[in-house]
């Protein structure tokens, strides 16, 4: 499993916080490391931290765009027998995607629309407020 804690790249001691707003910049985060000596558990019926950490990998991973997220899927499990969705309804503004394969079968959403970084350096008031909504 990847590890839970990432270094967070500065750039003359100053913390690159775009890391912290999905989506990543593309290239930057390795999803999905170690996921073959930690296998999708298809037959748990309790928690399983496993399946945490694969449910948090692919939530990030929707944030991405749809052939960011086919080819990250591809890459990372090659020759598998996958079946991939990407869903985009533009009335309700949700995207995400399926996955399918012979042992499960997981949907991800997008959840929370970010504003972009500079928006939380340069106005915070303005952000909090985009948090605030109701």
């Amino acid at each position: 499993m990847a590890r839970p804690i990432r270094k967070i790249e500065t750039f003359l001691g100053i913390p690159n916080f775009s890391q912290l707003f999905p989506p990543l910049q593309e290239g930057t985060y390795d999803y999905f490391k170690g996921a073959l000596d930690f296998p999708f558990e298809s037959k748990a019926t309790q928690h399983s931290p496993v399946n945490a950490w694969w449910m948090a990998e692919l939530s990030l991973l929707a944030y991405c765009e749809k052939q960011a997220v086919e080819r990250t899927l591809n890459n990372r499990f090659p020759g598998s027998s996958q079946t991939f969705f990407w869903l985009d309804s533009r009335e309700t503004n949700t995207q995400g995607f399926i996955i399918e394969t012979d042992s499960f079968i997981i949907i991800a959403f997008r959840g929370t629309e970010f504003p972009p970084p500079s928006n939380v350096i340069s106005a915070p008031k303005k952000t909090a407020g985009y948090y605030c909504r109701h």
